[in-house]
């Protein structure tokens, strides 16, 4: 093998490729970087985009990029953790195998323009590639090019895939709001991270997000006072960590709010429905809401808060005064709750896992 990759391009590459794989193994990861260290290879055909998706999550642009021979190896910080990647080219199938072992995870991207044709090939590669991986070893697949008309759907290739699927477009910046979060998803998943998920809390002055967050910090009624500035606390639910920040509700203290949209996971937006003269002031701080940029495809649950109270309005009439039927650009959930029994608060928290997960 020595011998041919000299004479060989590709096997050449390859080889340089396997003293910086069997390297990065075997070596510690940085002096400077004292977090956690994940080594990823990533696969697919040639010409799916892997090097040009793998320069979005480094640069965060769009990168044109050139055929890759044999792999190359890239480093970069998401968050918490240092991410190793190795991006093995796809003309090379057949050396795959030479680059899964001891990788902690495994990215298999896929050309979503031109998969309907190239099926029966992406199907060998794939299972190809599934035979030389541990049991252990993570693996998520990427249907890139969304951004192309006539393409493949997530959905169909599930039907041919049985792995998580996660769609994007390397190429496209129109759609960066929601291919970070997709990015996110994806290293999420890749690492099995604790890092909590931040929830934004907010509402109007006394609608009861304090005591929503201690119900679901102590799993009891907690006695509450106004909040002045905002709360934080960090609970566990379904293994899974949040982070909640509860904003007062002042009407003096909203122009706070917008200092703390960045990285936010879900909005809980928590509502007094025994209070039917500010109602139509929730309906226009609500919305407001709604039309942050740093907020976009971020999901909205609608806590309707104090259905205790027997004059209380119910969820349909607050979804009504609410003006919730018609929106189209955020996945909006409104549950009906009693922040003091805790009833319905679960359920919403539900929903809104499954919808961040």
């Amino acid at each position: 093998t020595t011998k041919c990759a000299q004479r060989t391009p590709t096997l050449r590459r390859i080889q340089n490729g396997l003293i910086h794989f069997k390297m990065g193994i075997t070596k510690s990861t940085p002096d400077q970087w004292h977090g956690q260290c994940q080594r990823i290879a990533i696969f697919g055909l040639s010409g799916a985009g892997k090097t040009t998706l793998l320069n979005r999550w480094i640069y965060n642009v769009y990168t044109p990029a050139v055929p890759t021979i044999g792999c190359s190896f890239e480093q970069f910080q998401y968050q918490n953790t240092f991410f190793m990647v190795w991006d093995v080219s796809g003309d090379s199938i057949s050396s795959w195998g030479l680059f899964t072992d001891a990788v902690d995870a495994i990215v298999f991207v896929i050309d979503a323009s031109t998969a309907l044709s190239r099926l029966n090939e992406i199907q060998s590669a794939f299972h190809t590639l599934c035979n030389s991986i541990d049991t252990n070893t993570k693996c998520v697949v990427i249907l890139n090019k969304q951004d192309l008309e006539n393409t493949m759907s997530c959905h169909q290739l599930a039907m041919y895939l049985s792995w998580q699927v996660f769609s994007c477009s390397a190429m496209d910046g129109t759609v960066k709001a929601a291919c970070t979060r997709r990015v996110r998803n994806l290293f999420d998943c890749i690492t099995w991270r604790d890092t909590p998920r931040k929830i934004y809390m907010v509402g109007l002055a006394n609608a009861g997000k304090t005591s929503i967050l201690y119900q679901y910090k102590f799993n009891e009624a907690t006695t509450t006072v106004p909040t002045i500035g905002f709360n934080v606390e960090t609970f566990n639910y379904k293994k899974m960590s949040f982070t909640a920040w509860d904003f007062s509700g002042r009407e003096q203290l909203r122009p706070l709010w917008r200092y703390y949209f960045d990285d936010t996971a879900a909005v809980i937006f928590v509502v007094d429905s025994a209070s039917t003269v500010l109602m139509q002031e929730a309906a226009e701080v609500l919305h407001g809401l709604l039309k942050v940029q740093e907020l976009k495809d971020v999901p909205f649950l609608i806590y309707v808060n104090k259905q205790d109270i027997p004059t209380c309005m119910s969820v349909a009439e607050v979804t009504e005064a609410l003006q919730l039927n018609n929106v189209v650009s955020h996945e909006v959930h409104v549950q009906g709750c009693c922040a003091q029994s805790g009833d319905g608060l679960y359920e919403g928290l539900d929903w809104l896992t499954k919808v961040i997960s």
